[in-house]
């Protein structure tokens, strides 16, 4: 199920939630990758640099380590070292635990 919700820059809702409901059936399912090893997840900002004056738009550049980014996973069984990322910008509350 995909859900959307309309949200101010403080991530507080603004619109009901809008939902569409799909079954996910690839063509060629993606079998699982091996578990990575070989020390701790981390991420650092690239850019835009700390303290940076940006637009409305702008590049976001992470440097991933010890991490492989795949959305293909979504949804499947969690794998070490696998897995997305979640950005929030404009917020001076963290809402992402930091593990």
């Amino acid at each position: 199920m995909l859900t959307v919700v309309l949200a101010t820059d403080a991530h507080a809702m603004s619109s009901l939630a809008a939902t569409a409901a799909f079954n996910y059936e690839p063509t060629s399912p993606m079998a699982l990758p091996s578990a990575m090893t070989g020390g701790k997840p981390s991420v650092e900002v690239l850019s835009p640099k700390n303290g940076a004056s940006v637009g409305r738009k702008f590049n976001l550049v992470l440097a991933v380590h010890h991490f492989d980014l795949s959305c293909a996973l979504e949804g499947k069984p969690d794998v070490a070292g696998w897995g997305t990322f979640t950005c929030s910008c404009n917020s001076k509350e963290k809402r992402v635990p930091r593990p």
